[in-house]
C-alpha cells in the first residue's frame, strides 16, 4: 500500500513538474515618461488547453503586476495590474476569439493562438512621474485562471482531478 501511494506521488510530481510554465523574459520599455512591459513564457500553451478550446470551454489567463517601492523594513506596493487574455473557440467560423487587454482580435491559425497567449506586449505600467524618487521594482507572473464550464460539468472535472492549470513563480525586475 505504502508502494502504491509513493508510486502515485512520483508520478504526480513527474507530471507537473514536466509541464511547469516559467516567465523567461521580461523587458521594461520607456516612452514619453510612460513605463511599458513586454514578457514572454517559456513553453507553449499546453496541448490538453486547446482541447478544452475545441469541446467549447472558454480559458482565462492572467498575468499579475505588482510595483513596489523599496523601504528600508517593509517595501510598499504602489500598483497591481491584473491582464487578462480570454480566449473561446468558435464552431461556426473555425476560429478563436481572442480578448487581449481590451483588444478584441479573430484568430484562425492555432499556433498564432498560442503566440498572443504566452507573451504580453507593451502593456502600460505607470507614468514615470508618479514613481517620483527612491528605488523601485516590479514582481510579475501569469496563471491559467479560470477554465470555465457549466455546472454540473465543472463539478464532474473538478471531482476527477480538475483541469490543469498552470501558474508560474513570480520574477523580479528593477525599474530604477
Amino acid at each position: 500500500m505504502k508502494n502504491l501511494i509513493l508510486l502515485i506521488l512520483i508520478l504526480l510530481f513527474t507530471f507537473t513538474s514536466l509541464n511547469a510554465q516559467e516567465i523567461k523574459s521580461v523587458s521594461l520599455i520607456r516612452t514619453n515618461n510612460k513605463l511599458y512591459i513586454s514578457a514572454e513564457l517559456d513553453k507553449n500553451i499546453p496541448e490538453e488547453i486547446f482541447e478544452y478550446l475545441h469541446d467549447g470551454v472558454r480559458v482565462t489567463i492572467v498575468y499579475t503586476i505588482n510595483i513596489y517601492k523599496e523601504k528600508p523594513i517593509f517595501d510598499s506596493e504602489i500598483k497591481e495590474i491584473l491582464y487578462k487574455k480570454k480566449v473561446e473557440y468558435s464552431f461556426r467560423g473555425k476560429n478563436y476569439n481572442l480578448i487581449d487587454g481590451k483588444e478584441k482580435v479573430i484568430i484562425f491559425d492555432k499556433k498564432e493562438i498560442n503566440k498572443r497567449l504566452i507573451m504580453i506586449k507593451k502593456v502600460f505600467l505607470i507614468e514615470e512621474k508618479k514613481l517620483g524618487d527612491g528605488k523601485f521594482y516590479l514582481e510579475i507572473k501569469a496563471a491559467l485562471e479560470s477554465v470555465q464550464l457549466v455546472p454540473p460539468f465543472s463539478w464532474i472535472i473538478d471531482l476527477f482531478g480538475g483541469v490543469r492549470k498552470f501558474e508560474t513563480p513570480w520574477v523580479e525586475k528593477k525599474i530604477k
